[in-house]
């Protein structure tokens, strides 16, 4: 058995609103914690970001379901990759959402993943996402 990290970015099929967020988090939570399976979901806009962490077998098998839910499309693996150690080992599943965070957060955050002055966007380098969840200060290793 080996231990993973798989990120993928999706598109929503419809306004991403806290309440969806907590719809999908309450049922990602309780199966993912049956498979010990860790992760943070971010959402911005129309978009998702996921980091799940587990079992390579699990993971993958998650992935395939989530490629299956209708509530979003889209989907661009970014990596899948094997881990000595987890990152999000304390959270089944963490939702996030950018206006969560204080004002002076954001403007660092917007300072660093704006285009040209444009919106926030969710990188598609699977270093830069790892970086971002870091420059939002969410990163727990275990």
């Amino acid at each position: 058995m080996s231990l993973a990290r798989l990120i993928y970015l999706s598109d929503s099929n419809e306004v991403i609103t806290w309440k969806l967020v907590k719809d999908i988090l309450s049922v990602a939570q309780e199966n993912n914690k049956l498979q010990n399976i860790t992760g943070i979901l971010l959402s911005q806009g129309l978009h998702f970001l996921q980091v799940l962490e587990g079992e390579e077998l699990d993971i993958q098998e998650l992935y395939t379901h989530i490629k299956n839910d209708r509530r979003h499309g889209n989907l661009q693996l970014l990596s899948c990759e094997s881990i000595d150690q987890r990152q999000f080992g304390e959270w089944s599943m963490k939702g996030v959402e950018f206006i969560d965070f204080d004002k002076d957060k954001q403007k660092k955050i917007l300072d660093k993943y704006c285009q040209g002055g444009e919106d926030f966007y969710l990188p598609e380098d699977p270093q830069q996402c790892i970086q971002l969840i870091n420059d939002f200060g969410l990163t727990r290793s275990t």
